[in-house]
């Protein structure tokens, strides 16, 4: 792995991919989002805020992630790091930025950290 990278695997099978942390910078730039479950993103917007105080919520990134369960687009907040719990504990629904092929068991099996 190098850089940020925070996984990265081929378990014999020729499937490699590498996950990332979430990054808004990058994110904007055009990056591909998942969730750490595999489901697809589409963010609306990364300043959601509070309209009758004018502060921003703390999660204010708005996205639309996709559930094959449900077969529609379901409207998630997360905080400015991606995570959808306020407390910042792990979510399957938690962003992170992808490249390659990923295999979706090993993302559930991991918990996205970054290396140090």
């Amino acid at each position: 792995m190098g850089g940020d990278a925070v996984g990265s695997n081929d378990k014999g099978m020729g499937v490699k991919y590498k996950i990332l942390p979430f990054d808004p910078e990058k994110a904007k730039k055009g990056a591909k989002v998942t969730t750490i479950s595999g489901d697809d993103v589409r963010i609306i917007c990364y300043d959601r805020y509070d309209s009758s105080t004018g502060e921003s919520y703390p999660q204010p990134i708005v996205a639309l992630i996709y559930s094959s369960i449900l077969q529609r687009e379901e409207i998630i907040s997360y905080t400015e790091d991606g995570k959808h719990n306020v407390d910042k504990s792990t979510s399957e629904l938690d962003l992170v930025i992808v490249g390659g092929k990923m295999d979706r068991n090993y993302l559930l099996s991991k918990e996205v950290k970054k290396e140090e």
